[in-house]
């Protein structure tokens, strides 16, 4: 699962510490945090680390590759094939974690590196270079991402409550309240304190270090008008859906610690079981 952190505020080493400590039980394989002196101010990032792809305290966070540091939670399923072609272009890699690929891909593609990813993530990179912070949301929100903004200084977590840590001027949001009655949730960007956001599902942004100017923008959105429309036959379809769904179980099933999968007793468990067995040689434990 994994809980990032990282700010501009100028927190001191205590307060990041107690601000990683509400996150722990997103990471409880090992907690990190790194201060970076950028040319306008201090950057801190911070990570609790659930272990799943190279289990070396090598690919630890935060992570640094050459000018870009990033914190980063999830996966990126289709990460070996695209290790495989930045490594024809003269990348080299020192592990075998998907973080550094992340990075590697950022510095090939810049911003648009999101739209080669297959997977579940929220990532915050600090460009030394560019001297700004670029993070990203995964296509549907799966990764949780809130952020406080106020004008110059940035700071933002998986969880909200590490925000709210040693935070004094956060307000409830009333319109928050109404929502989470009405439909039992509170709607992207809003959050339960009117200066907190989350960062939308399918979006980017950068924040500039020395301007304070923060931007975030759509990467991808579902193809509501049907643009491309499918063409083929019906017998077609289920060709094309039986080799999506083996594909989507087949690259979740790496990781470098045991798979398993949870039975509901629905259609739609089983057959993840049962594309995950066809999948693998090795025997997938569920549970029910």
């Amino acid at each position: 699962m994994c809980g990032i952190y990282g700010t501009t505020i100028n927190y001191n080493e205590s307060q990041i510490k107690d601000k990683l400590k509400r996150t722990s039980f997103r990471g409880p394989d090992q907690t990190g945090f790194e201060f970076y002196n950028s040319n306008e101010s201090r950057i801190a990032f911070g990570h609790n680390r659930l272990s799943i792809i190279d289990l070396d305290p090598r690919s630890n966070q935060p992570f640094n590759y050459n000018h870009v540091h990033i914190v980063f939670n999830g996966e990126i399923f289709n990460f070996k094939s695209i290790r495989e072609i930045l490594k024809s272009k003269g990348y080299a890699f020192n592990t075998t974690s998907d973080t550094e690929v992340i990075c590697a891909a950022y510095n090939e593609y810049g911003e648009d590196c999101v739209s080669h990813f297959n997977g579940m993530f929220g990532f915050v990179i600090y460009d030394e270079k560019k001297q700004i912070l670029f993070g990203a949301r995964d296509r549907l929100g799966q990764k949780p991402f809130y952020y406080y903004h106020n004008g110059k200084e940035f700071e933002f977590s998986s969880q909200i409550s590490s925000i709210q840590t040693h935070h004094s001027n956060l307000s409830i949001s009333e319109k928050a309240i109404s929502y989470y009655l009405v439909w039992g949730n509170v709607p992207d960007p809003q959050s339960i304190f009117n200066e907190v956001k989350k960062l939308r599902a399918g979006h980017s942004f950068t924040f500039d270090l020395a301007t304070g100017k923060f931007e975030d923008y759509q990467y991808w959105d579902i193809d509501y008008k049907n643009q491309n429309p499918f063409k083929g036959t019906f017998e077609d379809a289920k060709q094309e859906l039986n080799s999506i769904l083996k594909d989507a179980v087949s690259t979740r099933l790496f990781a470098d610690v045991p798979v398993g999968v949870f039975l509901s007793g629905g259609v739609d468990s089983s057959l993840v079981a049962a594309l995950a067995t066809e999948s693998t040689d090795s025997k997938i434990n569920t549970f029910s």
